[in-house]
């Protein structure tokens, strides 16, 4: 961890997976970080030449996050996991990769627990001993349905029934 951001990854294929999947589930961190803390985070992930329009972009999402939740109680709570991966391309320098993942949001009063499900498109470049994020391409879906084993959640029951839990690739 740098910065708060995931780092310290291999210059393999692997590397660049596990380089997407870790950025793709960093949204809960963001969240708890103040902007000034974010920029430095998102900072630390993106490739030098688009930075700026990174950090912009995703301080003004966080802020909109923020701003839509602002009127909820109790924590704001964003579990991400990566699901599944597919690799486009790679060379030592660049690679292209994939994530298949899932969002669960919830804040008592405002938003009840709902999954988003997201493939999160990444073209990573080797820079500063580590991969960079050049861009991310969100595309919706596939999204499963539910099978009814389970009624859904309030914010309470959400928060309640996972309380002690760590987020995997969290280093509280």
């Amino acid at each position: 961890m740098e910065h708060g951001a995931p780092a310290g990854f291999s210059r393999t294929r692997d590397g660049a997976v596990a380089a997407a999947a870790s950025y793709v589930t960093t949204g809960q961190a963001l969240l708890d970080m103040d902007p000034l803390a974010a920029e430095e985070a998102i900072r630390q992930m993106a490739a030098t030449a688009t930075a700026d329009e990174q950090v912009a972009d995703m301080l003004a999402k966080l802020r909109a996050a923020r701003d839509e939740l602002a009127e909820g109680t109790g924590p704001i709570v964003y579990r991400q996991a990566a699901i599944a991966w597919r690799v486009d391309s790679f060379s030592p320098d660049r690679a292209s990769a994939a994530i298949w993942n899932v969002g669960v949001l919830t804040r008592d009063g405002v938003a009840p627990p709902q999954a988003g499900w997201a493939i999160s498109a990444f073209d990573l470049v080797w820079e500063r001993d580590d991969w960079k994020v050049e861009r991310e391409t969100i595309t919706p879906g596939p999204a499963p349905i539910l099978d009814n084993s389970a009624a859904p959640a309030t914010a309470a029951q959400l928060t309640a029934a996972l309380r002690g839990f760590t987020d995997f690739g969290s280093h509280r």
